[in-house]
């Protein structure tokens, strides 16, 4: 009873998770054939939009060839009209710089004659009404007011009485002179009460009108020379000399000083006014030539400005091309993506396709199938290869009598494990016969703790082996033999810490200690597990593993014992023992071989466990994927990459099948001798 309770429990665990499985994969299967029926219809109506944005594009491209040909033409015509401003802008230039030089040059001489004008101002400046009202009030001024009054009525180009000759006494000394006009013109000018102000005003505003015969006029009025030769005046100074008039008069050494400014300001304006006058001509003729620029500039402003709005327009059109081709171009690389992702994923959307069909017959026929994979497991480990399958055949045909929904053939080691996992414990060091993978299976797929027949040790070395980094953590309490006085320490340590437990040598009884943990008799007490040992509650973990191996060939186990721990026949076969022997003569002959042989493994193994996990990445990432397939430009990488490395590992797996054959024909010839070997052991024996 106990071990078909066994039974009933791992078929409820193995029937929910098988069938789990074919759900999720049915689920997976038919939403990623949904999203490549999806992506293939994308693909078409992708065409249809493609052809369509192909015409617009090209009606576009028309559209802005010629708008592109306006542009240049405008652009040509906008650059000419550029080099003509820009030719007659340098020209201006060079015509207001040889302007400016000579404006320069005149001020030069203006700033010459300027101090003249300013002393005749000063002059004008220092006389106050009360010097006018004195003269006005002189009836009989002297001789040298007199003619200062003449000189300023000469430079003013005002009338005087005609020239003839007179005795005039100046400085204390008496000499023949012009006569004046004081009385005559002079007297009447200056009774005018703006007298002053017109004497500002000529040197403001008419100054410029002195000319050359009025200055030779005043020659005798102002010239003289130190050299008695030279000096043809009576007198030993300047007739209208200032400080001489300002003893007679503060008024009329005033006018004194402003006769002689303006007359030495006409002399220096007039070297300035020719050079002016050229001067204004020459600026007349700029700003004619600058209002013509402006002009040239305004057109050639105009004429850019239309080049700009069609810039602007052909900017826009070229931006709608660019938004069209960049569509198309988005397009095209879907398209691609998408052809390369339906081309690749080509025999999964067949192999897909053919398993969507029957999932649910293996579904049905999962009742059946399961029942003879648990029976097998339960029931068949302590049989030899031979017997275990004659009972797993009787199981099946049993099967198929009762009318049980099953599959004709049942591999039960397929049904159970992958390759990857098989590879994983030939690398631990167990044997590739099918005998020995049957015994792995029981051991790590049983729910019950295994009890290993194992005369030849091989269990024993691949248990250690698996449970290397456990047992590594602290060996003297993980590795004991039933008969160790410190038994009970080693199973609470080893189950406090969720370590593994190798009890060898076991004979044909177990420690009735070992009973509750064979049975598996938990109590659970809040978040904590614990097992009842010698009425000691140890702390008890999950993670915990129990082993027993039997040195003994052929053991007498009681129907007790049997019935609690999965009773498993590792007992070497002469094909096991044969492969075994094989191995260890190329390592000692052929070490190299034998390296190059596990390597070679160890990367099948890898690579075989790697193309699985890309296959179920493959299809969950296509089934899990949202809305449209080939708008997720992302996934389709993912698929690709995925698919790609798919390729990679199938090939590598292709390789090394070929280089696992050269292997294998090499250590062919070794091979009579490890079989003798493996007969003359079970002969012996």
């Amino acid at each position: 009873p106990k071990s078909f309770l066994c039974l009933i429990d791992f078929y409820k665990v193995l029937y929910k998770a098988k069938y789990e499985e074919i759900n999720v994969q049915e689920r997976s299967v038919n939403v990623g054939l949904q999203k490549l029926k999806e992506a293939s219809e994308f693909v078409e109506k992708l065409k249809i939009e493609l052809k369509e944005q192909e015409v617009v594009i090209r009606g576009e491209t028309a559209k802005t060839n010629v708008l592109l040909e306006k542009v240049m033409g405008e652009k040509a015509k906008a650059d000419k009209k550029a080099e003509q401003v820009n030719g007659q802008k340098a020209d201006c230039q060079g015509e207001a710089d040889k302007i400016n030089a000579e404006k320069a040059e005149a001020m030069v001489e203006l700033n010459k004659a300027l101090p003249f004008l300013h002393d005749a101002e000063s002059a004008c400046n220092s006389i106050t009404k009360k010097d006018i009202t004195e003269i006005k009030a002189n009836n009989k001024p002297v001789d040298i007011i007199k003619l200062t009054f003449d000189g300023l009525m000469i430079i003013q180009s005002k009338p005087v009485i005609p020239v003839k000759v007179e005795d005039r006494f100046i400085n204390k000394v008496t000499a023949p002179f012009l006569a004046d006009s004081y009385d005559d013109y002079a007297k009447k000018d200056l009774m005018d009460i703006n007298f002053l102000n017109n004497i500002l005003d000529f040197a403001a505003n008419e100054k410029d009108n002195i000319n050359d015969e009025t200055c030779e006029l005043l020659d005798p009025y102002l010239r003289f020379d130190e050299d008695p030769v030279k000096n043809w005046s009576p007198f030993t100074h300047r007739v209208l000399e200032p400080e001489l008039a300002g003893k007679a008069s503060g008024a009329a050494a005033g006018l004194c000083k402003f006769v002689g400014a303006m007359v030495m300001y006409h002399g220096a304006a007039k070297i300035v006014k020719p050079k002016m006058d050229a001067l204004k001509v020459a600026e007349a003729r700029l700003a004619k030539a600058m209002g013509q620029l402006n002009e040239a500039e305004t057109e050639l402003n105009r004429v850019l400005a239309e080049v700009a709005e069609l810039d602007a327009e052909l900017a826009k059109a070229q931006g709608v091309m660019k938004q069209l081709n960049d569509s198309k171009a988005a397009m095209e690389r879907q398209m691609d993506a998408a052809n390369k992702l339906l081309s690749g994923l080509s025999g999964e959307n067949a192999r897909w396709t053919e398993d969507s069909k029957n999932f649910a017959l293996r579904r049905k026929k999962l009742i059946g199938d399961v029942g003879c994979v648990c029976a097998f497991v339960v029931y068949c480990g302590p049989f030899n290869s031979e017997f275990r399958d004659k009972l797993y055949t009787q199981f099946m045909a049993d099967t198929k009598k009762r009318t049980v929904p099953a599959h004709e053939k049942i591999e039960q080691v397929s049904f159970l494990v992958d390759q990857g996992t098989i590879g994983e414990w030939a690398l631990e060091g167990l044997p590739s016969d099918e005998l020995s993978i049957q015994n792995a299976i029981m051991v790590t797929r049983s729910s019950r703790y295994p009890l290993m027949v194992d005369p030849q040790g091989q269990a024993n070395r691949w248990i250690k082996s698996r449970e290397k980094a456990r047992i590594s953590e602290n060996p003297g309490m993980c590795i004991t033999t039933l008969s160790a006085k410190n038994l009970k320490d080693q199973i609470e340590f080893t189950m406090g810490e969720g370590l593994c437990l190798v009890i060898e040598n076991v004979e044909n009884e177990v420690d009735p200690m070992l009973d509750p943990v064979l049975d598996k008799a938990i109590i659970k007490k809040g978040k904590n597990l614990y097992i009842n040992v010698s009425d000691q509650n140890m702390d008890y973990k999950e993670c915990f593993s129990l082993y027993f191996t039997s040195r003994l060939p052929n053991p007498h186990f009681s129907p007790e014992l049997s019935a609690k721990a999965t009773v498993i026949d590792f007992t070497v076969t002469l094909k096991g023992l044969e492969q075994q022997l094989l191995g260890k003569l190329i390592g000692m002959e052929m070490k190299s071989l034998e390296d190059t042989l596990a390597a070679l493994e160890e990367d099948v193994t890898n690579n075989t466990k790697s193309l699985q996990l890309l296959d179920k990445q493959l299809l969950d990432r296509l089934s899990n994927s949202q809305g449209n397939l080939l708008e997720d430009t992302e996934l389709i990488e993912v698929l690709a990459n995925t698919k790609a490395k798919s390729k990679e590992v199938e090939g590598k797996l292709r390789e090394a099948d070929e280089r696992k054959i050269e292997i294998n024909e090499k250590r062919e010839q070794f091979r009579p001798v490890a079989t003798r070997g493996s007969i003359m052991y079970f002969n012996m024996t």
